[in-house]
């Protein structure tokens, strides 16, 4: 019997969390950013957010989370932030030769890479993991 593709990626889900190290993980289609699978805890939406444009006006922006993971890509070494399980990360560090993404956002934040055929994404939340963190 032929696995459904989200429960041939669980096995990885489970590498990625099993330190503790990442709270959330999810693997996407590197073409349209959806969803092969996640943890409970990761989802990308679309919504409208305040934010506070170039005159000091507060308008409403619509954020689609599966473009800003694309977009990202597409900008690499050019974009400075962007927003993923309702929130906005500011980028760390992002490298055109490795498709890697390094973000944050006070006690939360991760890590995404662009394979051939897919993105991985890991979450770190230092609230959920108080012993463990980037790096350990």
């Amino acid at each position: 019997k032929k696995k459904k593709m989200s429960e041939a990626w669980v096995p990885y889900l489970n590498e990625i969390t099993k330190d503790g190290n990442a709270s959330d993980a999810a693997i996407l289609g590197i073409a349209d950013a959806l969803i092969w699978a996640a943890t409970p805890g990761f989802k990308l939406t679309t919504y409208e957010v305040d934010v506070t444009d170039e005159n000091g006006s507060v308008v409403k922006k619509t954020i689609n989370e599966q473009k800003q993971v694309l977009d990202t890509f597409k900008a690499l070494g050019s974009a400075s932030s962007f927003w993923i399980n309702g929130k906005k990360f500011m980028i760390l560090m992002s490298n055109a030769e490795d498709k890697q993404v390094i973000f944050r956002q006070g006690k939360t934040g991760g890590c995404m890479m662009a394979t051939g055929k897919c993105i991985i994404i890991g979450l770190f939340d230092l609230d959920k993991n108080k012993d463990k963190g980037p790096g350990d």
